[in-house]
């Protein structure tokens, strides 16, 4: 088995290099994954990376239309970090990234991308069905017309990264991925799921135009994530059953913090819920948690916003719609549960890009 070496890409770099020396790098990332071999790695240099650039030496072999194809098991990471490496699909219909390979390692902390531009519906970065093990960690996508981050297959890990002005911010399919510390903020929905068995940890969706976490599918467990200043509700649980939501906080969301629909089910226990629909509907007013279930939920030891608990402002109240729908509240927790969620090292270069 041949040693892993590592590729070199660089804005003032020529594709007629072999990538392999640091000192002369290839210009574009298409090429160095061209050259490399699977377990390889490419580090590539700060600086501007677009459709155009990526295409003109000879495109990256993209069998969907996008900029970069990434279609072998590979490090790729960027030297200075996502705030000055910027993959660009400069307004064209086409996925920024795709990755097509299992076990893939795209951006690090502080080692990540920017992935910007994708219209059409496109998306910032794509993982294909049919891969698995694939980790993402440090990137920003940023101003896409579909989703920041889009994936499915199974066993995936996507670990402080932020989506903003994008669709959906994370839109998730599959089994078994791992979402740790990562941001959806200003989109129009956060975070998106169906499929199974996906735990979250440690992520936010504030300040998006609708909900903060839709979901879908069965068996998903949420900890110390948060929802809050969302333009609809804080955590929205479409249909399935087994989903486990500990430790969350959904907090001033324009209309529910938590909402069950018809046919679903879930266990809601010591999660913080207060300050949420601040514009009722009809007949719910001040709804901590919508429950339309026609069952039985669970919501023992949540912190409401009042030491008495669920009811009237300050804290939030339970409501019940449909025959059979029913809350289980009490005991209930009497003040609030302190917030966990996991610092995002890409932060600070996302406050750079857009203030």
């Amino acid at each position: 088995m041949a040693e892993a070496k590592a590729l070199f890409v660089a804005n003032n770099g020529l594709d007629s290099n072999t990538c392999l020396d640091k000192d002369h790098p290839c210009r574009t990332i298409g090429k160095a994954i061209q050259n490399a071999n699977s377990g390889d790695k490419i580090v590539v240099g700060p600086g501007h990376y677009t459709w155009e650039s990526e295409s003109e030496p000879g495109p990256s072999s993209c069998s969907f239309r996008c900029v970069i194809k990434v279609d072998k098991q590979l490090t790729i990471e960027s030297r200075d970090g996502a705030a000055a490496t910027v993959i660009d699909a400069t307004g064209h219909n086409v996925d920024v990234v795709r990755i097509e390979a299992s076990n893939v390692i795209f951006g690090q902390p502080h080692k990540g991308f920017t992935l910007t531009g994708a219209s059409g519906g496109f998306s910032g970065l794509v993982i294909a069905d049919g891969t698995s093990g694939v980790k993402v960690s440090g990137n920003l996508a940023i101003r896409n017309s579909g989703q920041g981050f889009t994936f499915s297959g199974s066993g995936h890990v996507l670990a402080g990264n932020i989506a903003s002005a994008n669709f959906f911010g994370f839109s998730v399919i599959g089994s078994g991925h791992i979402l740790t510390g990562n941001i959806a903020s200003s989109n129009s929905y956060g975070f998106g799921f169906s499929g199974n068995g996906h735990l979250l940890s440690g992520n936010t969706a504030s300040a998006n135009r609708f909900t903060g976490f839709i979901f879908s599918g069965s068996g998903h467990v949420l900890t110390n994530n948060t929802a809050s200043a969302n333009g609809f509700h804080g955590f929205d649980v479409n249909d399935g059953s087994g989903y486990v939501l500990t430790g969350n906080s959904a907090v001033g969301n324009k209309f529910f913090g938590i909402d069950i629909r018809k046919s679903a089910s879930a266990t809601i226990t010591k999660n913080n819920i207060f300050g949420n629909d601040s514009q009722p509907s009809g007949s719910f007013v001040n709804c901590g948690l919508l429950n339309q279930s026609r069952g039985t939920i669970n919501a023992t030891n949540n912190f409401w916003g009042a030491a008495a608990g669920p009811g009237a402002d300050p804290a939030d109240n339970i409501c019940n719609d449909g025959m059979g729908s029913n809350t289980t509240v009490a005991p209930f927790a009497t003040k609030e549960f302190k917030a966990k969620s996991q610092s995002v090292p890409l932060f600070e270069e996302f406050t750079q890009l857009v203030l």
